[in-house]
């Protein structure tokens, strides 16, 4: 992220979602096409961001095009991700999970729709704060923030989520998932392994923890979409600074108090989510999903 700035990737992902329903196809990807908070988001973002979703809404090729160049197969991968991440959410909950935390939220939905279908859970958001106040102000103007769901500025980059979960009202004694989508690899190797003995502090035994990361395989080859996305990113100001080869996983979650429950590569998220509905899209390969537990 730039400094003083609110994050450009979670406004593409919110115009990434609402062009989604435009789509017949895309669109059957979305758990909720009718939810009014990307819109608020991206109107609240940018004259850039609303500039963007124009160009979407007038039937204009020029945004297919530029998402294909960058990375095909990636804004679906992000539509994929989130329903495999949201199905182990609801999991969850329905399993008698109490909490529910999104780190490095950006203009994700998630924790305001299951707010009102979970009243008994708490939701928590951790976000850098430039872009958690376009969020806090896009809800309070339209008086939507579900007193249920609390937003904790946090710079991750910098800050450890403990002491911010805690200070928010956590309850470390009471199970719980935490989600970190499409952030982890913005942090360095250092700062990575300090989140993770950070949740593994304030996870009770049998909390779940659902994050993505970038495969290094991709990532070292110079020549897949993957690479030149991150170069791309670097640019922008939001570079890539860790990855992991699946075949290390279980290695690294043991290391750090945790096991793996469940890995989806593309492949995987493709027989889920592409095949069952006919879309027969390219799908980026470039992160991997995880569900692990805290031990």
């Amino acid at each position: 992220m730039k400094t003083g700035e609110p994050s450009e990737t979670a406004a593409r992902i919110a115009v990434n979602a609402l062009a989604a329903r435009l789509d017949p196809e895309l669109c059957l990807l979305l758990p909720d096409a009718e939810e009014p908070f990307s819109e608020w988001f991206v109107e609240a973002h940018s004259p850039q961001a609303r500039q963007q979703l124009a160009l979407w809404r007038s039937g204009s090729p020029l945004m297919r095009k530029l998402s294909d160049a960058v990375e095909p197969g990636g804004a679906l991968f992000v539509l994929v991700r989130k329903l495999w991440l949201e199905e182990r959410v609801r999991a969850a909950l329905g399993g008698g999970h109490g909490q529910v935390a999104v780190l490095g939220a950006g203009y994700d939905t998630l924790c305001l729709r299951l707010a009102a279908a979970h009243p008994a859970a708490r939701f928590f958001e951790l976000d850098h704060p430039d872009t958690q106040a376009v969020k806090r102000r896009a809800l309070e103007t339209h008086d939507a923030l579900p007193p249920a769901v609390t937003l904790a500025p946090l710079d991750l980059a910098v800050g450890l989520p403990d002491a911010a979960l805690e200070a928010a009202g956590w309850d470390a004694a009471v199970r719980g998932v935490v989600v970190a989508e499409g952030v982890l690899m913005y942090l360095t190797p250092e700062v990575l392994d300090g989140l993770f003995a950070a949740l593994a502090r304030v996870l009770a035994p049998g909390s779940r923890f659902l994050f993505t990361l970038v495969d290094r395989r991709r990532l070292d080859d110079p020549e897949s979409h993957t690479a030149r996305t991150a170069k791309l990113l670097a640019v922008s100001g939001e570079p890539l600074r860790s990855s992991i080869d699946p075949g290390e996983l279980a290695a690294f979650l043991s290391a750090r108090g945790f096991r793996g429950l469940e890995t989806a590569l593309a492949p995987d998220l493709s027989r889920s989510y592409l095949d069952p509905r006919a879309i027969a899209r390219p799908l980026s390969d470039g992160e991997f999903l995880v569900a692990a537990e805290r031990v």
